[in-house]
């Protein structure tokens, strides 16, 4: 069971390294992006919409 000292020892922890942290660190997903699938009366088309 953890005290409310290791509590705050863990948030203040986890905030600092948040502010300190570079700033691409946390953009894993920067390579990706979004496509279009239109919809017709049946569904969504395999292919997407250039």
């Amino acid at each position: 069971m953890f005290t409310r000292r290791a509590i705050m020892k863990t948030t203040l922890a986890a905030g600092t390294a948040a502010v300190f942290a570079p700033a691409g660190f946390g953009h894993a997903a920067a390579g990706l992006s979004w496509k279009h699938f239109p919809a017709g009366e049946n569904g969504f088309f395999r292919a997407p919409r250039c």
